[in-house]
């Protein structure tokens, strides 16, 4: 299990981090600021990285492979060519990385968005299991990874923990959906009115104009352009708000934006129509909101909730005709079902 991408993590250009380490020391190496007598710790360079220990032991063991570095017992690493009576530590680390520090995408990101569409999509026809060593089987990575990619789809509300102990995923019903959007109801509006007046005048222009242009190309929208839509009046228009249980509540309802997300791109014909009508919503609240008229923009957003709850009823009514999808090995059908 022990990938580059599972313990160390990835730099956003997909290298290693140890590699990323190994080059910066080589780098300085070949400029002389980095020579021989210099005492390297792997703690100091983890602490000016940003990065793992684990990737900088990693880095410093193929530099003293290639013979550039040698191991000094209890202080670290020496650069090769010194002479060993005049050994001193340097405090040379916050000139090894000027561009501290590494930018490190955590390794649960790199499987999240492919873990979190086969759970979106499935919980479209049957309730399901999903197992930590089928994802860690799946994508060669740690136990620890995968926890972290499920503790996040927890916190979006796509999968539980049953009495005993398994990551269950709930079949989206019509009860379901009530359930969710009754929370909505109650919640929603009363965010927006908090969160609205606190929102950047610049940043809900550019709401605005972004959803005037999805709506003009509509045929066009992407996926991406829809859920853009999406997270601008459901998230940040309400994320203002300073009932913050409130908000952690609301952040279980999530399930509904993301599966909305992946049925447009699995099922854009049975989705466009309503996302259309969805869109020409969600400019009544922000027009609302442009204005000032924030007990106005609560109402539009309301009213917009008690509609969705029908299109999305009619959404699942047209998902129940097709064929289902293969599922993953990672995603089970629990005994009882």
């Amino acid at each position: 299990m022990g990938s580059d991408s599972t313990a160390l993590g990835r730099r956003a250009d997909d290298a290693p981090i140890y590699r990323t380490v190994q080059s910066r020391i080589l780098a300085l190496l070949r400029s002389g600021e980095l020579r021989p007598g210099h005492i390297l710790s792997v703690m100091q360079c983890a602490r000016a990285c940003g990065v793992s220990r684990a990737g900088v032991r990693q880095a410093f063991d193929l530099l003293e492979h290639e013979g550039r570095i040698a191991r000094i017992a209890r202080k670290g690493y020496i650069v090769v060519g010194a002479r060993r009576g005049r050994i001193h530590p340097t405090a040379l680390l916050p000139f090894v990385f000027p561009d501290l520090p590494i930018a490190v995408e955590p390794s649960w990101k790199r499987i999240y968005n492919e873990v979190e569409r086969a759970v979106a999509t499935g919980m479209l026809f049957r309730s399901l299991r999903v197992t930590e060593e089928g994802l860690a089987r799946h994508f060669a990575v740690s136990r620890t990874v995968v926890r972290e990619a499920l503790l996040q789809l927890s916190a979006n509300g796509l999968i539980s923990k049953d009495r005993a102990g398994h990551w269950t995923v709930e079949k989206v019903t019509p009860a379901t959906l009530r359930n969710l959007y009754e929370l909505r109801w109650l919640l929603e509006p009363s965010a927006l009115i908090d969160s609205a007046p606190r929102v950047p005048k610049d940043a809900i222009d550019a709401i605005w104009r972004r959803l005037k242009t999805t709506i003009a190309h509509f045929r066009q929208a992407s996926s991406a352009d829809l859920d853009r839509i999406e997270q601008d009046l459901h998230n940040t228009l309400v994320e203002q708000c300073r009932n913050k249980p409130l908000l952690r509540v609301l952040g279980q309802t999530r399930l509904l934006i993301i599966a909305t997300r992946h049925i447009f791109d699995g099922y854009p014909s049975i989705s466009q129509a309503y996302s259309k009508q969805s869109a020409l919503e969600h400019l009544q609240v922000v027009e609302r909101v442009r204005a000032g008229d924030y007990a106005g923009a609560g109402e539009a957003l309301a009213d917009h909730l008690h509609k969705s709850l029908d299109h999305w009823i009619r959404r699942l009514e047209n998902i129940a005709l097709v064929a289902e999808p293969p599922m993953p090995d990672f995603l089970l059908t629990p005994p009882n079902e």
